[in-house]
């Protein structure tokens, strides 16, 4: 097949555009964008996730405490009513519940920023070799 003269101009224009994008694209400092994405970003979400797992742990080293005084209750030498150790085992298994469920949140928010950090880290690693791979 022949290629006309208007189509060569088409394929040099394209591929123009395509390099000036490429030359872009390697001004662009992409340390430091990811720099300031973990230093904006990561810290805030460890912190609260390390807030969530503390409150966590002491949740549950509460609700033992209540499993353990019903232990007592049953033998009759508890300090609480059977009652009321159910209506606070209740609510320290919806405030585990709860605590869990923030935690799971914050823990999926930083793997995606985890993914998105490791492909923009991909991303400046390649970009030197695109314009080869093209030319």
């Amino acid at each position: 097949m022949k290629t006309t003269y208007s189509q060569k101009r088409v394929e040099n224009v394209v591929l123009d555009e395509v390099l000036q994008y490429l030359d872009h694209l390697e001004q662009v400092d992409l340390t430091k964008k990811l720099n300031e994405m973990k230093k904006r970003n990561g810290d805030k979400d460890e912190t609260q996730l390390q807030r969530l797992s503390k409150e966590l742990d002491d949740a549950r080293e509460e609700m033992n405490m209540y499993k353990n005084e019903v232990k007592l209750s049953i033998k009759r030498t508890g300090r609480f009513t059977s009652e009321l150790l159910n209506e606070l085992i209740e609510e320290t298994s919806q405030q585990i519940a709860k605590l869990e469920g923030k935690s799971n949140q914050v823990r999926h928010k930083i793997e995606a920023k985890r993914i998105e950090r490791k492909e923009l880290e991909t991303l400046q690693h390649h970009i030197p070799n695109w314009r080869m791979v093209f030319n």
